[in-house]
């Protein structure tokens, strides 16, 4: 995150994903339409519902499909040109994120 020069919030979930530092947080269930309007950018899961709150909230949305319908969401919103090709969890490196300070 430092090198980003963001803060970030993780949102756990059922996944149990857990991080935390100076700049990170987790946190349990927030819900998307009150969380991403108050963010810079979303990087997110491509659910139906977390990709309908991006594009509400009008901030940059990354896509991360892992499975189901996530890769259609994903794909869609590139589609639309209103975010970068979907990114493989697998394969999420800061350099990806993070060239210079930006979203590629």
């Amino acid at each position: 995150m430092s090198r980003a020069k963001v803060r970030g919030m993780i949102q756990a979930g059922w996944s149990g994903l857990h991080a935390e530092s100076d700049d990170l947080i987790t946190v349990q269930e927030v819900p998307h339409a009150w969380h991403f309007p108050r963010t810079a950018a979303v990087i997110h899961h491509a659910g139906a519902g977390a990709t309908e709150a991006g594009l509400r909230a009008g901030v940059p949305s990354v896509p991360v499909p892992v499975q189901l319908d996530q890769h259609f969401w994903a794909a869609r919103l590139r589609t639309l040109g209103v975010s970068p090709r979907p990114l493989r969890y697998q394969h999420l490196p800061i350099e990806r994120l993070a060239p210079s300070g930006r979203l590629r």
